[in-house]
């Protein structure tokens, strides 16, 4: 009985990890939910902190992660057991298999009960847009890391910025710093 309630409790701290991992990659990467279920292991460089997936329009593009980010996927990358051959970043940790959409949507769904309030795997790359935009990254930065072809799609995606968020760049409050 004990062993029995200790396995459960490491599938639960694992799937933990696993979580915290796939929620900072895709909030710093700004990935779709396909991206980051196909993403594989051998995609990601260390070295870089840059990750290599196939896009929306079928082309392969970059992402950026942050060592932080590093951190934590490399945190997953030791408890992540998986069935032979499969090299998906991200796994079912019942089957062990790929991740998949409908996989991913199971995990949001179980965030949003535990959190109160609905968040969808998209969620992440909008808040990859609005966050970084919040934290001063120039627009075109944010185009280019999000791989949007106009700059009209990361003002869609920063569309929920509130008034709030000028405050630190109020050029009176900063005349008065300078």
């Amino acid at each position: 009985e004990e062993g029995k309630q200790e396995s459960t409790n490491m599938g639960t701290i694992n799937i933990g990890i696993r979580d915290l991992a796939l929620a900072a990659f895709g909030l710093d990467t700004g990935f779709r939910r396909e991206e980051l279920c196909s993403m594989l292991i051998d995609d990601i460089n260390f070295e870089s902190n840059t990750a290599i997936a196939l896009c929306k329009g079928g082309q392969f593009s970059y992402g950026a992660f942050s060592p932080e980010t590093a951190h934590l996927v490399k945190n997953w990358l030791l408890v992540r057991k998986s069935q032979p051959g499969i090299n998906n970043l991200f796994i079912n940790m019942k089957s062990g298999r790929a991740l998949t959409g409908d996989g991913m949507g199971c995990i949001f769904k179980a965030w949003s009960k535990s959190l109160g309030f609905k968040v969808s795997p998209h969620d992440l790359r909008s808040s990859f847009a609005t966050l970084a935009t919040i934290y001063g990254a120039p627009s075109r930065s944010v185009q280019v890391a999000g791989r949007w072809s106009s700059i009209e799609m990361v003002e869609h995606y920063t569309g929920n910025l509130q008034l709030e968020v000028i405050r630190p760049f109020l050029p009176m409050h900063n005349l008065k710093n300078s």
